[in-house]
């Protein structure tokens, strides 16, 4: 298994499939059916996206771990931030969402972007809770992803 979901992070941004490998040989052959037909270099979420649903959970998890670590590397947290949104879905629609707790508004601003591209009730809901975030820029940010949000409901 991975040591680290910040390992996990840095595989999956690597977008090759060398790393989809190294993945595999640390989450077990077995995690990653037709793991070669579906290699795709470019294809960021296809590391976790494929693995079967427990390890799926776990690494997710840890995906949201990294996002949530204010002391853990900007580029890291970011990484995640993409990898979680280009996972999609409830789950990290919920898992971005909790970055609106943290001191950095230009996570907070990201996070909202990523959410847009998520989109769904979590996401919109997120969104308009942003609309009082303290940050101007933040608040800016939320008041257009919420127009884009709504325009395509």
């Amino acid at each position: 298994m991975l040591a680290a979901g910040s390992e996990l992070v840095v595989l999956a941004s690597e977008r090759t499939a060398g790393a989809v490998e190294i993945l595999d040989a640390n989450v077990g052959a077995d995690s990653l059916p037709g793991r070669a037909a579906a290699v795709r270099p470019g294809s960021t979420a296809y590391s976790i996206s494929s693995l079967n649903d427990d390890a799926a959970v776990r690494q997710r998890q840890s995906l949201a771990g990294v996002l949530a670590d204010s002391d853990a590397d900007p580029d890291s947290r970011s990484a995640a931030l993409g990898v979680l949104t280009d996972l999609g879905g409830e789950e990290s629609a919920i898992a971005i969402g909790a970055i609106f707790a943290d001191a950095d508004p230009a996570l907070r601003e990201e996070a909202l972007y990523a959410l847009a591209e998520i989109g769904g009730t979590t996401a919109v809901a997120y969104v308009r809770a942003a609309l009082t975030d303290g940050d101007e820029l933040v608040r800016e940010a939320a008041r257009d992803v919420l127009d884009s949000l709504l325009a395509t409901d």
